[in-house]
């Protein structure tokens, strides 16, 4: 299966008997290998096609930026995913507001979303945080005391204010 994208000059072919696309460029040796299952990171994370999951992999690998030259919270986020010795050999890239990870190879292993703000404060703090909307705040709720608890203590110094204004009456 071969797949020409005329706008930005790469092709697309299938790797026989695998899960594994090939992406080459005109006037460059080089050659990316691009696994389905980073396909299925970026549909999942950045919502986007399969094929244009190929343009974003071709925009990210041209204007992409090293993961060292992050700033801020999210360099900090950085160093703690990307610096450790088990990580030896990948290639980080970050194009937008996702992590492309890359071997030796030029093999497209998987995408990861980096997190917001909120998200890498909820993390330093220790809260487990998901998908789902809230879910940190809930958790942090939940784990100290029972909502009905937080409710009911919040119920009583109301009816202790009314009661005090009542007596001074």
């Amino acid at each position: 299966m071969a797949q020409n994208v005329t706008e930005t000059g790469f092709t697309v072919e299938q790797i026989e008997n695998s899960n594994r696309y090939k992406m080459t460029f005109p006037g460059d040796e080089t050659a990316v290998v691009v696994t389905e299952h980073a396909l299925k990171r970026l549909k999942e994370r950045a919502g986007i096609s399969k094929k244009a999951s190929f343009r974003m992999i071709d925009k990210a690998l041209r204007r992409g930026i090293s993961w060292t030259e992050l700033k801020g919270y999210k360099g900090q986020w950085a160093r703690t995913k990307c610096s450790s010795e088990e990580n030896e050999g990948i290639r980080y890239i970050v194009y937008g507001e996702l992590l492309f990870l890359f071997t030796e190879e030029n093999t497209l292993i998987t995408v990861e979303q980096i997190p917001g703000r909120t998200r890498i404060l909820r993390m330093k703090q220790g809260y487990r945080t998901c998908s789902k909307t809230d879910c940190a705040r809930r958790e942090r709720l939940t784990s100290h005391k029972s909502s009905k608890t937080i409710i009911s203590t919040a119920r009583i110094a109301r009816l202790n204010e009314s009661f005090t204004l009542l007596l001074l009456k």
